[in-house]
């Protein structure tokens, strides 16, 4: 231990390795922290210091109920790639699933419709997601697509796979190609804090999106609640030439 580090800090350090040791492996609970305070023979205090350190680097998660997981793998996009919600997941060797899905027909409010550039009277379908990685709650998405361009086709598909972007594709003959994405910090509500197994207040990464097809036609506005403690976005940033 370096002279004048905390306490905290040795501990977090130690289960910090253990994790990447696989000692504590992912998807596990850690001991108690009464346990942990007998363990380093600290105070309660000093032991949830370092777990909390470590679940804002996201190396752990803070179930409600039942304890603190490992969960060492921390989503991550980046620009200039687009991919939909699903590819970021796999591709990072993680098992993402659908908790919850639910189609309607419905007609846009004021914003809905400005978004997609249509009139109020224009039915959109709603189609709400709460999607999980690794079977623990990740995140909220609500997509808004006008019936127009779904017209004729059967929407249960979209409900038989994991990833919109490729139903569209594959069965709906929509190539989702561009996307602008306004990103904002902000604490969980109640509602969305239930839903994510979080707490009231924790952060959560709220993004707008509207997404361009091939035609470079406004097909989707989507409003997304993501944990904050597991994921992450990256924007890379060129001189202008």
């Amino acid at each position: 231990m370096v002279r004048g580090e905390p306490f905290y800090q040795k501990i977090r350090s130690d289960i910090e390795n253990k994790i990447k040791d696989g000692y504590y492996k992912q998807g596990e609970y850690l001991p108690s922290e009464a346990k942990l305070e007998s363990l380093y023979k600290v105070s309660r205090t000093t032991v949830r210091n370092a777990v909390r350190s470590l679940v804002d680097d996201g190396y752990l998660t803070i179930v409600r109920g039942k304890g603190t997981k490992v969960t060492p793998s921390k989503l991550s996009a980046s620009y200039p790639n687009l991919m939909s919600f699903t590819d970021v997941i796999q591709k990072q060797g993680i098992k993402s699933s659908v908790l919850k899905m639910k189609i309607s027909q419905t007609f846009p409010t004021q914003e809905v419709a400005e978004k997609l550039d249509i009139d109020l009277d224009e039915k959109v379908y709603e189609i709400y997601r709460e999607r999980a990685a690794d079977d623990e709650p990740i995140c909220i998405h609500v997509s808004f697509i006008p019936c127009k361009y779904l017209e004729g086709n059967d929407v249960s598909l979209i409900e038989k796979k994991q990833s919109l972007y490729k139903a569209l594709e594959e069965d709906f003959n929509i190539s989702i190609q561009t996307a602008q994405d306004n990103i904002s910090a902000i604490g969980a509500s109640s509602h969305v804090a239930k839903i994510l197994n979080i707490e009231k207040g924790d952060p959560v990464l709220f993004i707008k999106r509207v997404a361009y097809d091939q035609n470079n036609v406004i097909v989707e506005y989507s409003e997304i609640n993501i944990r904050g403690d597991r994921y992450s976005q990256m924007v890379t940033l060129r001189q202008r030439l």
